[in-house]
């Protein structure tokens, strides 16, 4: 069995818990507002269901494959408690799908029934994935992945194949707008927890997502959003990674990606070498496998900003949350504690980053975020040609430190303040 996340209890200051896994259950009414009716219904019982049924209550779906397969837009997916999985789950074959897979619809809400708690447990693709779509909602599930069960000399072994079972997302979109993920329990995929590429109009809140990214070389983050497109011309806040509770989280293996030898791909990805041989066969070091990760979305969205809130991220591999390559960012209220638990020591050889980080980003905004990080490492970074949004390092400090380094232009934002009165904070 591979290993377990550390067991070593974070010290806490007095009277401060980190805050609890988000609710089990969540009103109705928490649907977006503005969003198209839904018309109808189907319902999933992985206990009692068949493939014969018509999907009704009284005659349930066996599988989500199955509803999905007759879904039309504007259909809202019941799944009652139960376990559902992936096809050929458990037969050691490294090229499993996906449970779910949502494509070319509009309007879908896949959801719990209410008062259960269905859990998806996948060893192939991912748990839900969806690629296409406008107005996709996922809340109330489980989603629980093979992490538990790999070990490192496995995911080494398949380091340069990229295998789904050692790739496999919780919860993915590839390509898609007016997404909402939220109130789900995301744990041990062996790449990101929750991720949205090529996507606008999207909300990630409220989710746990914890022991990710362990055995993918793929050098993702728990949260992702990444190569966002506009589907409109609003300025307005439009992607939002809000209340989450982000544990655990990092890359045991090194990345490697075989495209590092295509300038042209390279420059359509808005990647580039972070240091020699990163990518390569040669990589023995991890400096990516952070808590909330937003990258490569300057170049290809023209409108609308991202807010970054109110998340708590701890105890993981590099930083607890990164702003890539990303324009017009507000990142506030995020609370972030005992990161980078990537060794600094060879081969590991993590950079001395273990906080909140702004790289290659323009016109980002900081406000009332708490970071402590370990002896030796920056809590508050800004680099890579990196600006604040005009008037955002004016005024009073409301950005906060207990321990860690902070970035000279930074200085003006960021102030002291006692691990006993880290917890002593609020939303917005």
């Amino acid at each position: 069995m591979g290993s377990s996340a550390s067991k070593k209890k974070t010290p806490k200051p007095r009277g401060f818990d980190p805050p609890p896994a988000p609710p089990r259950e969540y009103p109705r009414e928490y649907r977006l507002k503005g969003w198209p009716a839904l018309t109808s219904e189907l319902y999933v019982d992985p206990e009692v269901g068949s493939a014969r049924n018509d999907g009704s209550k009284e005659k349930p779906f066996d599988t989500i494959m199955n509803a999905l397969k007759v879904a039309g837009d504007n259909t809202a997916i019941y799944l009652a408690a139960g376990v559902y999985r992936n096809h050929r789950f458990g037969s050691g074959d490294v090229g499993n799908p996906a449970v779910a897979t949502v494509q070319n619809v509009n309007n879908i809400l896949l959801t719990a029934v209410d008062g259960a708690r269905p859990r998806i447990e996948f060893d192939g693709a991912g748990g839900i994935s969806a690629r296409n779509v406008t107005y996709l909602e996922v809340c109330g599930v489980e989603i629980v992945g093979p992490g538990e069960s790999i070990t490192k000399a496995e995911a080494m072994a398949d380091r340069t194949n990229h295998s789904p079972m050692y790739s496999g997302r919780g919860i993915c979109v590839w390509s898609g707008s007016r997404i909402h993920i939220h109130h789900n329990t995301v744990s041990f995929c062996p790449n990101s927890g929750i991720r949205i590429n090529k996507g606008d109009h999207c909300c990630i809140e409220s989710n746990e997502v914890h022991s990710c990214c362990w055995w993918s070389s793929n050098a993702e983050s728990a949260v992702v959003i990444a190569e966002a497109h506009a589907v409109d011309a609003s300025d307005d806040v439009k992607m939002v990674i809000r209340a989450n509770r982000v544990h655990g989280n990092m890359n045991k293996i090194p990345y490697y990606n075989a495209h590092y030898d295509d300038p042209q791909y390279m420059a359509d990805h808005q990647m580039h070498v972070a240091r020699k041989n990163y990518g390569s066969s040669q990589q023995t070091f991890i400096i990516d496998g952070s808590g909330v990760y937003i990258t490569r979305n300057s170049s290809t969205y023209s409108h609308g900003q991202f807010l970054l809130a109110d998340n708590v991220a701890f105890e993981n591999g590099i930083n607890g949350l990164v702003v890539h390559k990303t324009d017009r960012v507000l990142v506030k209220n995020n609370v972030l504690f005992e990161n980078g638990k990537v060794s600094k020591k060879k081969p590991q050889s993590r950079q001395p980053y273990a906080g909140l980080v702004v790289t290659h980003s323009q016109s980002v905004t900081l406000s009332n975020n708490r970071v402590r990080a370990p002896s030796g490492d920056f809590a508050y970074t800004l680099t890579g040609g990196s600006t604040l949004a005009d008037g955002a390092a004016a005024g009073a400090a409301t950005n906060h430190v207990v321990r860690g380094e902070v970035s000279p232009a930074l200085a003006a934002c960021v102030s002291k303040m006692r691990w006993r009165d880290f917890g002593e904070w609020g939303g917005c």
